[in-house]
């Protein structure tokens, strides 16, 4: 069962954590080190009043564990004022909060993430004298580490909803070896003890103590402290409408993908009209950010393709919106689409004079979906407009340096997917 759990988080970690991590890493200040230390990379001179000293260790997880840990810390000052106090926390909120509230831990840190080595690392380090895990902070890896290591463990401020009660029953075997760890089920009330008992634990280890959260003393709030407060859930604000924009576009962007991806249409369609329709759309963007788009056919007849203009259309135009970005940190520039023929492809090259793709980012194009425009761009639209090539022209793209400075992305199709015919009277060749 430990192994499907460990697969499952290196799952979870792979798809969602390390890219929200990587996102709140760069877009909010002081994440680097809850990010470092929940890989378990503590810094020695951040637990070196606990480690290896018998402590105490508290852990709550966000800032309403926190302050149930508060009063705790106090007590153990009292009664064993010689054995050091560690205070861990999961979310940012609940660092700060215990900064604020516990000055009289020896240490605070960021809790390590459940994956086995980590924790297993963690507690090798600081080897606790207790463990006390706050309402139900209980992880399968970090317990087994405490285990085998034959740390008590204590529960205090035990809590279980009901929802709980049926969630963690598919938890199995694990479950069974994270209650039979604790030593002490301290819970707040006759129903979490009830609640506990029903998933497993001994009645004997079963205690019921009270909310600690009751015992609390909070400082004053002063006009200052309600600004401070004003102004950080003001800048999460922000943050959240940035992170659902980002959201919303790559949402937006997989939807009318997918809708393309699923139709089945292959109807023959005029190159030149597909780049009139790109200049259309994209005349708007070319004039707010001072650039000029030109379409330059080599070729003295029209070219024919089979299949559908709105998603050879997409594929262009996010290509030349790409460009456009690169111009911009130049101050703007002239966009080139070439339309030209090999002895055995046609293609279509999007040209820019702009700063140019990393060269680390040119080797992982195409393949994985990563962003040639840095911080502005999710990697989507490079992505999938190669697989739309693919599917649906049985093409390929690839990009190159340009010689005059910036880049070359392209698009190449084999000549016998291609047909030529004599352009209509209608101004069509460039």
């Amino acid at each position: 069962m430990y192994i499907l759990y460990n697969i499952l988080i290196l799952i979870v970690l792979v798809i969602f954590i390390v890219p929200y991590y990587t996102y709140r890493l760069f877009t909010e200040k002081g994440f680097a080190l809850r990010f470092k230390q929940s890989l378990g990379c503590v810094d020695e001179e951040d637990i070196a009043k606990v480690a290896g000293k018998d402590c105490v260790w508290i852990h709550g997880a966000s800032v309403g564990e926190i302050v149930a840990t508060s009063p705790l810390v106090k007590q153990i000052r009292k009664e064993m004022p010689e054995r050091p106090v560690l205070v861990s926390a999961f979310t940012v909120g609940g660092y700060n909060m215990a900064k604020q509230i516990i000055p009289e831990a020896d240490a605070i840190i960021y809790f390590p993430l459940d994956l086995p080595f980590v924790a297993e690392s963690l507690v090798k380090r600081i080897h606790p004298g207790v463990f006390m895990p706050v309402e139900t902070e209980l992880w399968p890896n970090f317990l087994r580490a405490i285990r085998e290591r034959h740390i008590p463990v204590m529960m205090v401020n035990g809590r279980i909803s009901e929802k709980s009660v049926k969630n963690y029953k598919y938890l199995y075997g694990i479950w069974d070896d994270m209650l039979n760890t604790v030593t002490r089920f301290c819970m707040q009330s006759s129903i979490d003890a009830d609640y506990i008992a029903h998933l497993g634990a001994d009645r004997s280890k079963i205690f019921v103590t009270g909310n600690t959260k009751f015992d609390q003393t909070y400082a004053e709030v002063t006009p200052e402290d309600y600004r401070e407060i004003y102004q950080e859930i003001d800048e999460w604000v922000n943050k959240v409408r940035e992170a659902c924009s980002y959201m919303s576009e790559i949402i937006t962007a997989v939807k009318g993908q997918a809708v393309n991806m699923s139709r089945s249409e292959t109807e023959a369609f005029a190159v030149s009209d597909a780049m009139k329709r790109v200049a259309l759309l994209l005349r708007h963007e070319l004039v707010g950010s001072g650039c000029k788009l030109e379409i330059k056919n080599s070729i003295s007849q029209d070219v024919i393709l089979q299949g559908d203009i709105n998603s050879m259309v997409q594929v262009v135009n996010n290509l030349v919106t790409n460009a456009v970005d690169a111009e911009k940190g130049m101050g703007g520039g002239v966009i080139s689409i070439l339309l030209e023929k090999t002895g055995e492809e046609f293609l279509i090259k999007v040209k820019d004079t702009g700063a140019g793709v990393p060269e680390d980012v040119k080797k992982k194009l195409f393949k994985q979906m990563i962003t040639s425009k840095g911080a502005m761009g999710n990697g989507l639209g490079i992505y999938i407009s190669n697989s739309v090539i693919k599917a649906k022209f049985n093409g390929r793209m690839w990009m190159e340096d340009n010689p005059e400075g910036g880049a070359i992305f392209g698009i190449a199709i084999p000549l016998q997917y291609v047909s030529f015919a004599e352009f209509q009277k209608r101004g069509d060749a460039e």
